[in-house]
């Protein structure tokens, strides 16, 4: 069994690390080689602390120490560096292993890297501020209706073109059309 676990813990593009109490990485997946750009053989061994922006300075041992007092941490948001000093947005969720009598021994630490998508987010919502922006400056208007939400959006000056307020607009729903 622990063989295909191994390998499954391989197969994630999630970073997978365990550490020591006394911060030291004692495991690392392709994930977090793939996200880091550290292969396990560099980075085996090191303090965690290798992957915190200066920005950050002590912030992995305020996590580890959590750790050590058998805490939770699930979707915590912070930064962490790569191999060639790029910061990394992540989502860090950090449990502690217990030995048999139920005391920490060690962290398991799994991060997922949420740079990508939230500069999907930052870019969709510049692309809504300038289509708003467009809509009203040409004085058109653009609406859609969700027939499963029976719920209507727009952009533009709804009451200038269509004559109705915008609590008439909501409550015609699908008749509008």
């Amino acid at each position: 069994e622990t063989g295909i676990l191994e390998n499954i813990l391989e197969l994630s593009d999630d970073a997978i690390i365990t550490e020591s109490l006394d911060g030291i990485i004692t495991g690392w997946n392709k994930g977090a080689e793939r996200i880091y750009g550290y292969s396990a053989e560099e980075i085996l061994g090191k303090p965690v602390s290798i992957l915190e922006p200066p920005t950050l300075i002590e912030e992995t041992e305020e996590l580890t120490e959590l750790a050590r007092s058998g805490e939770k941490i699930h979707h915590y948001e912070t930064s962490w560096l790569r191999k060639d000093g790029k910061t990394k947005n992540i989502s860090l969720t950090l449990s502690p292993i217990l030995d048999a009598s139920g005391n920490p021994e060690a962290a398991l630490i799994i991060t997922r890297d949420t740079t990508e998508s939230e500069q999907t987010a930052k870019k969709l919502l510049r692309s809504k501020e300038v289509y708003r922006i467009i809509t009203e400056q040409t004085g058109q208007l653009i609406y859609d209706y969700d027939l499963r939400a029976d719920r209507c959006t727009w952009a533009g000056a709804i009451e200038e073109i269509t004559g109705y307020s915008f609590d008439e607009f909501q409550r015609l729903g699908r008749f509008v059309w």
